[in-house]
Protein backbone atom coordinates (compact mmCIF):
# COMPACT_ATOMS: atom_id res chain seq x y z
CA UNK A 1 0.00 0.00 0.00
CA UNK A 2 1.67 3.17 -1.19
CA UNK A 3 0.75 6.49 0.40
CA UNK A 4 -1.53 8.57 -1.82
CA UNK A 5 -1.15 12.36 -2.15
CA UNK A 6 -4.06 13.17 0.26
CA UNK A 7 -2.52 10.82 2.87
CA UNK A 8 0.90 12.45 2.44
CA UNK A 9 -0.64 15.92 2.82
CA UNK A 10 -2.49 14.80 5.94
CA UNK A 11 0.69 13.35 7.45
CA UNK A 12 2.68 16.47 6.55
CA UNK A 13 -0.02 18.64 8.20
CA UNK A 14 0.16 16.44 11.30
CA UNK A 15 3.93 16.90 11.38
CA UNK A 16 3.58 20.69 11.03
CA UNK A 17 1.14 20.78 13.93
CA UNK A 18 3.49 18.81 16.17
CA UNK A 19 6.46 20.98 15.17
CA UNK A 20 4.38 24.09 15.90
CA UNK A 21 3.48 22.71 19.35
CA UNK A 22 7.14 21.97 19.97
CA UNK A 23 8.15 25.52 19.02
CA UNK A 24 5.48 26.97 21.30
CA UNK A 25 6.60 24.72 24.15
CA UNK A 26 10.23 25.70 23.63
CA UNK A 27 9.23 29.37 23.96
CA UNK A 28 7.16 28.63 27.07
CA UNK A 29 10.00 26.58 28.51
CA UNK A 30 12.32 29.55 28.14
CA UNK A 31 9.92 31.45 30.37
CA UNK A 32 10.00 28.76 33.05
CA UNK A 33 7.57 26.08 31.87
CA UNK A 34 8.79 22.50 32.03
CA UNK A 35 7.12 20.48 29.30
CA UNK A 36 7.64 17.22 27.41
CA UNK A 37 9.76 18.10 24.40
CA UNK A 38 11.10 14.55 24.16
CA UNK A 39 7.60 13.22 23.53
CA UNK A 40 7.07 15.70 20.73
CA UNK A 41 10.46 14.82 19.22
CA UNK A 42 9.39 11.16 19.27
CA UNK A 43 6.10 12.02 17.56
CA UNK A 44 8.00 13.91 14.86
CA UNK A 45 10.30 10.90 14.31
CA UNK A 46 7.29 8.58 14.00
CA UNK A 47 5.63 10.90 11.50
CA UNK A 48 8.88 11.13 9.51
CA UNK A 49 8.94 7.32 9.29
CA UNK A 50 5.48 7.40 7.71
CA UNK A 51 6.81 9.78 5.08
CA UNK A 52 10.11 7.93 4.56
CA UNK A 53 9.60 4.15 4.60
CA UNK A 54 13.08 3.63 3.06
CA UNK A 55 16.03 4.54 5.26
CA UNK A 56 19.67 4.21 4.22
CA UNK A 57 21.78 2.69 6.97
CA UNK A 58 25.46 1.95 7.64
CA UNK A 59 27.30 -1.08 9.03
CA UNK A 60 26.93 -0.07 12.69
CA UNK A 61 23.21 0.50 12.24
CA UNK A 62 22.87 -2.93 10.58
CA UNK A 63 24.44 -4.54 13.66
CA UNK A 64 22.17 -2.60 16.02
CA UNK A 65 19.05 -3.51 14.04
CA UNK A 66 20.06 -7.18 13.92
CA UNK A 67 20.48 -7.05 17.69
CA UNK A 68 16.90 -5.69 17.81
CA UNK A 69 15.77 -8.76 15.81
CA UNK A 70 15.03 -6.94 12.55
CA UNK A 71 14.99 -9.50 9.73
CA UNK A 72 17.74 -9.29 7.11
CA UNK A 73 17.15 -10.04 3.42
CA UNK A 74 20.10 -10.79 1.14
CA UNK A 75 19.08 -9.92 -2.44
CA UNK A 76 22.11 -11.47 -4.14
CA UNK A 77 22.10 -14.69 -6.15
CA UNK A 78 22.09 -18.03 -4.38
CA UNK A 79 25.73 -18.52 -5.37
CA UNK A 80 26.76 -15.17 -3.87
CA UNK A 81 24.76 -15.96 -0.73
CA UNK A 82 26.47 -19.34 -0.33
CA UNK A 83 29.89 -17.65 -0.54
CA UNK A 84 29.11 -15.57 2.56
CA UNK A 85 26.33 -13.57 4.16
CA UNK A 86 25.46 -11.17 6.94
CA UNK A 87 24.50 -13.08 10.08
CA UNK A 88 20.86 -14.12 10.38
CA UNK A 89 20.06 -13.12 6.79
CA UNK A 90 17.95 -15.12 4.38
CA UNK A 91 18.11 -15.06 0.61
CA UNK A 92 15.54 -13.70 -1.84
CA UNK A 93 17.29 -13.40 -5.21
CA UNK A 94 16.37 -10.07 -6.81
CA UNK A 95 17.12 -11.45 -10.27
CA UNK A 96 14.69 -14.38 -10.10
CA UNK A 97 11.30 -14.04 -11.71
CA UNK A 98 9.55 -15.09 -8.47
CA UNK A 99 11.14 -12.20 -6.56
CA UNK A 100 7.88 -10.29 -6.07
CA UNK A 101 5.97 -13.47 -5.17
CA UNK A 102 8.58 -14.18 -2.50
CA UNK A 103 8.31 -10.64 -1.12
CA UNK A 104 4.53 -10.94 -0.96
CA UNK A 105 4.92 -13.88 1.44
CA UNK A 106 6.52 -11.56 4.03
CA UNK A 107 4.73 -9.54 6.71
CA UNK A 108 4.68 -6.01 5.30
CA UNK A 109 4.11 -4.49 8.74
CA UNK A 110 7.53 -5.66 9.97
CA UNK A 111 10.76 -3.79 9.27
CA UNK A 112 13.43 -5.40 7.05
CA UNK A 113 17.09 -4.74 6.37
CA UNK A 114 17.95 -5.36 2.72
CA UNK A 115 21.33 -5.60 1.04
CA UNK A 116 23.11 -6.87 -2.05
CA UNK A 117 26.77 -6.78 -3.06
CA UNK A 118 27.18 -3.03 -3.62
CA UNK A 119 23.79 -1.37 -3.15
CA UNK A 120 22.45 -1.30 -6.71
CA UNK A 121 20.01 -4.22 -6.58
CA UNK A 122 18.96 -3.35 -3.04
CA UNK A 123 18.15 0.23 -4.05
CA UNK A 124 15.85 -1.04 -6.81
CA UNK A 125 14.36 -3.66 -4.49
CA UNK A 126 13.65 -1.04 -1.81
CA UNK A 127 11.42 0.84 -4.26
CA UNK A 128 9.68 -2.37 -5.28
CA UNK A 129 9.05 -3.16 -1.60
CA UNK A 130 7.72 0.35 -0.97
CA UNK A 131 5.31 -0.01 -3.91
CA UNK A 132 4.14 -3.36 -2.48
CA UNK A 133 3.25 -1.65 0.81
CA UNK A 134 6.16 -2.50 3.09
CA UNK A 135 6.11 -0.08 6.02
CA UNK A 136 9.82 0.10 6.91
CA UNK A 137 12.80 -0.81 4.74
CA UNK A 138 16.35 -0.33 5.99
CA UNK A 139 18.63 -0.17 2.96
CA UNK A 140 22.25 -1.12 3.64
CA UNK A 141 23.43 0.90 0.68
CA UNK A 142 27.12 -0.08 0.80
CA UNK A 143 26.22 -3.75 0.75
CA UNK A 144 28.14 -6.93 1.40
CA UNK A 145 31.40 -5.47 0.00
CA UNK A 146 31.36 -3.02 2.91
CA UNK A 147 30.30 -5.72 5.39
CA UNK A 148 33.36 -7.90 4.77
CA UNK A 149 35.87 -5.01 4.96
CA UNK A 150 38.05 -4.77 8.13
Amino acid sequence: MQLQQPEISQIENEKSEVESKKSKIQKEQESGWTLKLDQLDQQIKEIDLKLKPIQDINKDQVNNLIDDNVMVIDLRTEEEFEDGKIRSSFNIDFQKREFIDNLNKLDKEKPYIIYCMSGNRSLKASHVMKSLGFKMIYHYKKGYKDWIKD
